[in-house]
């Protein structure tokens, strides 16, 4: 893979990432995409708390999504993303 297509994959992650997880209203989807973009010893920090694993990540996206069921993540730009570090705008 060259660093073009390893930029590019890099940026579908972190756009599947925003309306695949923290975007899905129904926990079984969500569930198959964390399995199929995370490890199982996956870490999300968040301001209010550190989640470990698959199912920690699916609860806080799950309740994250809760408090506003029919707003639709929508990115405002290019996917930035660094050495260890990665967003969406």
């Amino acid at each position: 893979m060259n660093t073009s297509e390893l930029m590019d994959a890099t940026g579908q992650l972190l756009l599947r990432n925003l309306q695949d997880v923290f975007g899905e209203v129904f926990a079984d989807r969500r569930r198959a995409a964390i399995k199929e973009i995370f490890t199982e010893d996956c870490v999300a920090c968040l301001p209010f708390g550190r989640y470990v694993g698959h199912e920690a990540l699916n609860e806080v996206a799950g309740m994250l999504r809760a408090g506003h069921p029919t707003y639709v993540y929508t990115p405002h730009g290019p996917a930035l993303y660094g050495m260890r570090l990665g967003t969406c705008r």
